[in-house]
């Protein structure tokens, strides 16, 4: 699985299949503090991702 943090670091995993809540915590991101697209769509945090998917997290900004 390719997965683009908000670093703009690409990380490679080798992950059957997860939830994106379980990936984010195996990849100590707080999931409230971003959003996880997939072919181009936010996708929730109980959607199933699989070894050939590729990810972009992108962190959210707050303020005003």
């Amino acid at each position: 699985m390719k997965v683009k943090l908000p670093s703009g670091k690409i990380e490679e995993m080798d992950i059957r299949s997860t939830t994106v809540e379980s990936l984010l915590r195996q990849l100590k991101i707080n999931q409230s503090s971003v959003i996880v697209v997939m072919n181009e769509q936010i996708i929730a945090e109980d959607t199933m991702v699989y070894n050939d998917d590729e990810l972009q997290i992108i962190r959210v900004v707050f303020g005003g």
